[in-house]
């Protein structure tokens, strides 16, 4: 809220700063006001609150501070009542808060609205800003995704090969999208090695196959299954079991066509879905997304009954040969033998010693 005097002895008048939640669904009956956000409806009720909340969000519309002239002060604390009360319901921010949301980039506020507002719009939109998102590989795909990322002003390095790879100061924080042509690229092969020995957290994209696109899975090193554990798990469900120990051990040969560029449709909402995580781990950390569930992968089926989008977890293989620090340790023993210190009597001894007698 400001003040400002036209000269003279008049009063000054009074301009509030307010901006409505863009989160906020507003709805009014003769009697109430009612404020949706999602499932959730606060109903307040008032003679003159429906009139007084139609009119106020549209002298709002413009975005311009709300001027509301020279009350008395009886009258100005009975508008502030008023708008502190809409703010608690959720559909105003106010003052500072109004300011930050007007200033920040869309895609922070869409994160402070799914966080709850927990975390302050301010922190989100400087997580944002700071974040540094590499896309490795080449296609259609790896266009639109650097292009639908560099349009939320997220900064973005395109890269054909890990060589390319820019080094970070946060491994855990700056992600890598690889997207590869299939599980068994050579690429996202390569590229799962050097995750391993950088500790950087990356996510695995493959585009869609005739049968589904693959988001993920969400690969921190250390501490979730890593590609060749994807790559295990998918051979050993296959259904003809005749066939796994074949696709474990295929070579993919290079083929020419883009199916990024084949299937738009299903590329942009893959595109929608990779966007999502690597906002939500900018903007929310590892406390607050939700999406970046450690081994975390997102399936688009295409099938007769149309569109399918499921979630999946991938596991760690306990004896991975690529990242298990138990590979080539044999299992735990059973049972030990005696410290050599320690004489331990046997059996022939005891006859001996029956016999000497």
């Amino acid at each position: 809220m400001t003040s400002s005097a036209p000269g003279g002895d008049q009063p000054p008048s009074v301009e509030l700063r307010a901006t409505v939640n863009p989160g906020a669904r507003i709805e009014v009956t003769d009697e109430a006001v009612l404020i949706r956000e999602g499932d959730h409806i606060v109903r307040l009720a008032g003679g003159r609150l429906p009139a007084f909340t139609e009119a106020l969000l549209t002298a709002l519309a413009d975005g311009q501070p709300l001027n509301v002239g020279q009350p008395d002060p009886e009258r100005r604390a009975a508008l502030n009542a008023v708008l502190n009360q809409l703010a608690e319901a959720g559909l105003l921010q106010l003052d500072d808060a109004a300011t930050d949301l007007e200033q920040a980039r869309g895609a922070a506020v869409g994160l402070w609205l799914r966080a709850l507002h927990e975390i302050p719009l301010r922190t989100i939109d400087q997580r944002l800003g700071e974040g540094v998102c590499t896309v490795l590989g080449s296609g259609t795909l790896v266009q639109r995704l650097v292009a639908g990322l560099r349009g939320e002003n997220i900064t973005v390095v395109a890269a054909r090969d890990p060589d390319a790879v820019p080094v970070t100061d946060d491994p855990e924080r700056d992600v890598v999208v690889a997207v590869g042509r299939d599980e068994n690229d050579p690429l996202l092969t390569e590229w799962n090695t050097c995750a391993l020995e950088s500790g950087r957290t990356w996510l695995a994209v493959f585009p869609f196959d005739g049968r589904r696109a693959i988001v993920g899975p969400w690969i921190l090193p250390g501490a979730s299954a890593c590609l060749t554990c994807f790559q295990v798990r998918r051979a050993a469900a296959f259904p003809d079991r005749p066939l796994t120990d074949d696709l474990l051990a295929a070579r993919p040969v290079a083929t020419s066509g883009d199916r990024g560029a084949v299937y738009p449709g299903i590329t942009t909402m893959q595109v929608g879905i990779v966007m999502e995580r690597i906002l939500e781990w900018f903007g929310l950390t590892s406390t607050h997304a939700g999406l970046a569930t450690p081994g975390g992968l997102h399936t688009l089926d295409a099938g007769r009954e149309g569109l399918q989008l499921a979630k999946h977890r991938v596991l760690r293989v306990p004896r991975c040969p690529t990242c298990s620090t138990a590979q080539g340790v044999g299992y735990p023993m059973v049972w030990s033998h005696p410290l050599p210190a320690i004489q331990l009597p046997s059996h022939t001894q005891e006859l001996e010693q029956e016999a000497g007698a």
